[in-house]
């Protein structure tokens, strides 16, 4: 209902989920094998998903932000899932490919950059996880994940969110009288203004006309302690990525991890520490004459790491109070890029009430 990126009413989309087919007689095998969803939803990529914020809930979050590279967007399609044993999902889902439905057509033909042809493609993604609780106070999981789009206008698999971060305004330029004041430009606006800053702390790592992102996801919880963690694979390109008359991919790694104890009988109380390192390729980022041992013209290659502690109070299920420390540092970045040498520290305060 209010959210800075996207100034009016968003949802996360509607589907239909089918585990029974009570119309040919609920067959047994449909109802403990196979389960169908149909509609506008968020791609079962990752188990991130499971615990980030979003605008309509971030009460399962220990922590106040997502991470640095951020898997979230909805498309229309379909998902078929299968249960071969009780602890063992595998799903395979096809999409449009865009966050937005709409049936105007794409022009095949060749893009501004004159090497391929711009053409609407559907995403093809799958998953498959292990899940168990393999004693009364020892849960396991693990998920792999995969999601490809070989050819799209404008994909948004890592640039979805329309709320936008909770570290509000951090890492953007400053201006003065609305002009930049330092060198280059932010991912999301040239200035420092409350509403389009979106990725404030976050990085679009730029793979909207072409994609694919491997995830794998392991969790373990032992009484109170959880920790869980990841790692994404990303490789992907925009139109301008050409060299050599040929279209290139760019590749991206993100790691992760986080370990939250939760005290007390009702666990409602925690302390947590997370750690995200994110390095890649950014489009159209080259390095400069004043960049001490890098090639000019040679294409950038950046890392972002993010330490963040964290503490909470639920004082019932459907309220939480919570507290972040982070500092987040910029690494390897071009001179002539605001974000050279940059540095965030700081501290969050969020107040959540989520159904």
């Amino acid at each position: 209902m209010s959210a800075r990126h996207h100034n009016e009413f968003w949802v996360k989309g509607g589907y239909i989920q089918i585990d029974k087919l009570p119309v040919f007689g609920n067959p047994e095998w449909f109802t403990k094998y196979l389960r169908v969803k149909i509609g506008h939803f968020q791609p079962n990529y990752g188990d991130f998903q499971h615990r980030r914020s979003d605008g309509g809930n971030t009460i399962f979050n220990p922590f106040a932000e997502n991470l640095i590279l951020d898997a979230f967007t909805t498309e229309i399609g379909g998902e078929i899932y299968v249960f071969p044993t009780e602890n063992v999902m595998l799903m395979g889902g096809l999409t449009s490919g865009f966050i937005n439905g709409n049936i105007q057509p794409t022009p095949d033909a060749v893009n501004s950059n004159g090497v391929v042809r711009t053409k609407r493609s559907p995403s093809l993604f799958a998953k498959a996880a292990f899940d168990k609780n393999i004693a009364t106070d020892l849960r396991f999981r693990l998920s792999a994940s995969v999601y490809n789009n070989s050819n799209s206008q404008r994909n948004t698999f890592f640039a979805g969110d329309r709320t936008g971060s909770n570290y509000f305004g951090v890492m953007e330029p400053a201006t003065i009288g609305g002009l930049p004041i330092s060198i280059g430009t932010s991912p999301s606006n040239p200035s420092t203004q409350s509403g389009p800053n979106f990725t404030s702390g976050r990085f679009d790592p730029g793979v909207a006309n072409r994609v694919t992102a491997i995830n794998f996801s392991p969790f373990l919880k032992y009484k109170g302690l959880e920790i869980q963690g990841g790692y994404d694979m990303i490789k992907g390109s925009v139109y301008a990525d050409v060299s050599s008359g040929s279209w290139i991919k760019r590749d991206w790694n993100q790691a992760y991890g986080e370990a939250v104890y939760r005290f007390f009988k009702k666990e409602q109380v925690y302390v947590g520490a997370r750690l995200v390192t994110a390095t890649g390729e950014p489009g159209g980022m080259k390095y400069g004459p004043n960049d001490a041992g890098e090639t000019t013209g040679a294409q950038a290659k950046v890392t972002i790491n993010r330490v963040a502690f964290a503490a909470g109070y639920m004082p019932t299920r459907n309220m939480l109070l919570k507290l972040e420390y982070l500092n987040q540092n910029y690494k390897n970045f071009p001179w002539a890029d605001y974000r050279n040498g940059g540095k965030i520290k700081g501290m969050m305060i969020s107040a959540v009430i989520g159904f």
